[in-house]
């Protein structure tokens, strides 16, 4: 997870959009992840 977040900060100056629609995948994907584990 820190390693994609890493590699998609290199081109936020180039694709913000991508940049933001791909943190808002990350913030969903950890829900899901704590949702399934409790």
């Amino acid at each position: 997870m820190f390693e994609l977040t890493l590699n998609t900060s290199n081109n936020h100056d180039l694709n913000p959009l991508r940049y933001q629609q791909a943190q808002k995948n990350i913030l969903l994907i950890h829900r899901m992840v704590n949702l399934l584990m409790s």
